[in-house]
This record gives structure tokens, sequence and C-alpha cells, in this order.
């Protein structure tokens, strides 16, 4: 881990937390219909976060980062509703991120991961939109075999190679 990195990473890293601070704020004013491009923005947001803290072996700030992105990767494609508990979710969670990456300044590298802040993911994660899969089947045209006279002999599936 080099020393000269940290600066530039708690300065990017702070930019990039207030930005998407601030996305959030707006999408939770407007709960249900979720602009899929602020999502993004998000998203992009906290993906810079997650790879700078992951090459810089800053292993707490990475998985809090990657369980943000990711949560924000799946209401980004509609995987999950927006919900108040999802939203309050991520701002707790850029919050102490922000909390880990002002502690770099003091020099104090966080240990351990926020236990409690990965239990709230993992429920939040369960409860997910549900959609039903699609039924599909495969449509097997019946095929006629005919003798000479034209009389109909067989029904059935074609036979093999046809399809």
């Amino acid at each position: 881990m080099g020393e000269p990195l940290h600066p530039e990473f708690i300065a990017e890293a702070r930019l990039q937390l207030d930005q998407a601070e601030m996305l959030l704020h707006t999408l939770d004013r407007c709960l249900g219909q979720a602009d899929p491009g602020v999502l993004h923005a998000a998203y992009r947001a906290m993906h810079a976060v997650s790879a700078l803290a992951g090459f810089l072996g800053l292993e707490n700030i990475r998985i809090l980062s990657q369980k943000t992105e990711e949560m924000l990767e799946e209401l980004r494609l509609h995987r999950m509703p927006c919900t108040a508990a999802r939203i309050n979710l991520l701002l707790r969670t850029i919050c102490r991120l922000r909390e880990l990456v002002l502690g770099l300044i003091a020099d104090a590298r966080p240990h351990g991961v926020d236990q409690q802040l990965l239990r709230a993911f993992r429920h939040l994660f369960k409860v997910r939109l549900v959609r039903p899969r699609p039924r599909w089947r495969r449509i097997i045209p019946q095929a006629r075999r005919f003798d000479w006279h034209g009389q109909q002999i067989s029904t059935g599936p074609p036979p093999a190679g046809i399809l």
C-alpha cells in the first residue's frame, strides 16, 4: 500500500461518496419512480470507490462499497423495488464509508467488517421483486405420414433430424 496514494484516494472517495449521497437523497424524494439515470450515476460513483479501495487493499471500505454497488445495480435493473428501507440502508452505508475514509487521514486503518450493515444488506437482498417466469414450451409440429394411397398412417412427433 503506497502512502502517496492515500491523499488522492481520500479526495476521490470523498467526492464520489458526496455525489452518491446527493443522488440517493433525490431518489428518497421520489420512491417508486426511481430515475434509471440517477441510479446509474450513483452506481458508477460507488464502483469507483470500490475499485480504488480494492486496489489499495482497504478491505472494509471495498466490501461495504461493493455491497452498496450491488444493491444499486439490482435497483437499476428493476430486480428489486426502490423502497425507503433500501435507500436508508444505502445512505447509512455511505455515512459509514465516509467515516472510514476520513479515518485514513488520522492514519487509522479500518479493521474488521461492519457486520450489522452486512446483515441488513443480506436481509434486504432476500426481499426481491418476484416476477413470474415465462412458461415457454417448445411446440413440436405433428408429422403426418401417408401411405401410397394417401391414407394417413401415423401422427406424432417428427422423426429425428427434422428439427
